[in-house]
């Protein structure tokens, strides 16, 4: 069964054109691949701390520096022939790191300790479900759906944005306040990231039973 990237994972392939001159110095430098991983988790870093600092604009630059270091490091690797185990999970690591590293700060912002905690689960879910498919039914990882690290990253902009608006917003302009909102955007996360995880599961269920076939 062929994969075919739905929701914003099907830009993958138009960020890695832009992001092709990067990815071609680093080969002629032989960087290694975990220089960008280690971009990636700082991108993670840089959104997740502006977002307690109101600067919508540098959560943007901060997730597109961490999209980027997770588009570079998998180029980088695979150009310079170094794709290995540990490379793969140096890589999934800094992932898991990057997102969380986005998330956290949410608890400082006034998120309720268990749409945190949902949170933070429910936004490794994803990709642990295709980590499962790799490492249990030993076929190729499963990428891509509704609510992937790209919509993720989406989300965390636009939070950027609007939390500083609604922030300095009389209450009378509100149709709802800053909390609920934080409240509801959190939820809205849990809720994509949930199915797309049980996408995952289905595709490697279904890929399972045809190769038994």
């Amino acid at each position: 069964m062929s994969q075919t990237p739905s929701g914003l994972y099907a830009l993958k392939a138009f960020y890695t054109r832009m992001l092709s001159p990067i990815s071609a110095l680093a080969v002629r430098l032989k960087l290694s691949p975990d220089v960008f991983t280690v971009l990636g988790v700082l991108g993670g870093v840089l959104a997740g701390w502006s977002l307690t600092t109101g600067n919508g604009w540098l959560v943007l630059l901060g997730v597109l520096i961490r999209l980027a270091g997770a588009n570079l490091d998998g180029a980088v690797a695979r150009a310079l022939g170094r794709e290995s185990k540990r490379g793969f999970w140096v890589n999934e690591i800094g992932d898991r790191l990057g997102d969380w590293a986005m998330f956290f700060p949410t608890l400082l912002l006034g998120l309720e300790p268990a749409a945190y905690a949902g949170l933070l689960v429910a936004v490794a879910l994803p990709t642990t479900v295709s980590l499962w498919g790799v490492v249990k039914r030993k076929h190729q990882r499963i990428n891509g759906g509704p609510f992937g690290k790209t919509e993720r990253g989406l989300f965390v902009v636009l939070l950027g944005f609007a939390w500083p608006a609604l922030q300095a917003a009389h209450p009378e302009q509100l149709v709802i306040s800053p909390e609920a909102a934080l409240q509801a955007w959190a939820w809205a996360v849990v809720a994509g990231s949930l199915v797309t995880a049980g996408m995952r599961w289905q595709r490697i269920r279904a890929e399972a039973r045809g190769s038994r076939a």
